[in-house]
Parts: structure tokens; sequence; C-alpha cells
């Protein structure tokens, strides 16, 4: 089942509607993604803005929220083979799990299906737009109910003008 037609799917059976933008389809959608990516590895110079390297490269517990592609997941799992990593969002378009990378299809706007105090990082770029003003406040309580105590949350937002 194509991105497309799994989002889809998910607006008739939860009867929520999401915004499509003029994206052809997946094979475009992947393309704009690794642009994207490439960007704000620019921008930002580099895949991490927090201080947690030192921490990645020892082996810690990360969470991508809204993961797209998963390109930075696979790219930050990659240099820090010692570390955990699980990427969720609606639908994933990496289907490759592997020691250290664990993708998760679900429901962004639900409760997280980990337990408290799991992770040691958060990071979730360009998602703030999927949330409303009145539902953000529960996006951010759920990303800190898993991130533990002393972890870091980076939240990424690109704007072009």
């Amino acid at each position: 089942m194509s991105h497309y037609s799994q989002i889809r799917e998910y607006e008739k059976n939860t009867n929520k509607k999401f915004f499509h933008s003029l994206i052809k389809d997946l094979d475009e959608f992947i393309n704009i993604n690794f642009y994207a990516h490439q960007a704000f590895e620019h921008a930002f110079n580099g895949s991490i803005g927090a201080p947690v390297h030192e921490k990645l490269r020892n082996g810690a517990k990360v969470l991508e929220f809204g993961c797209g592609t998963g390109v930075w997941t696979t790219e930050v799992a990659a240099e820090y083979p010692n570390s955990k990593f699980y990427a969720i969002d609606f639908t994933t378009q990496n289907s490759i799990n592997n020691d250290n990378i664990t993708f998760i299809s679900y429901d962004i706007h639900q409760v997280l299906p980990f337990p408290d105090n799991e992770f040691d990082y958060v990071f979730s770029r360009n998602k703030t737009d999927f949330f409303t003003k009145n539902n953000f406040q529960g996006f951010l309580f759920e990303v800190f109910r898993v991130l533990k105590p002393g972890g870091w949350l980076e939240v990424r937002k690109m704007v072009l003008f």
C-alpha cells in the first residue's frame, strides 16, 4: 500500500483530514524529503543540535517523532551504532528495521506507545504543523512523558519565505 493510500485509508477510518500538498507521487515525495533533509543539515550545521553526541556514542535510546521517510534516523543511527533508534509516524516509508533502528507506523495524535521516561533524546522536525493550537499541548505532554529526566528534546522547524 502506498504512502498516499495509507493516509487516505487513515482519514477514512478516523474521520480526520490531512492537507495534501501538490506532490504528485511517492517518488517525488521521497525526493523532496531528501532535499529538505539536506537543507536542514546545511542550515543547522549537522543532524543534531542538542549536546547529546557523547551520550549517543556511549549508547542512548532515541525517538524521532514524525520520521517521514526516515532519512534522519537512518543517517544518525549509522553514525551512532551503540544507540537504539525508534522512528514513528502515521506511515513510515522505511520498513527496514535493523539492530539499532525500529520504524513504527502509528497515529502520532494518540498517546505514544512507549512507557514513561523511556528516551534520552527526542528529535522532531517539521511536525508542529500536524497539530492544532488546541492539541499542541498534548504533543508536548506526550514527548515529555516519554523523555527521561535530564533527557533532551530537539524540535526543528524550517520556515521558507
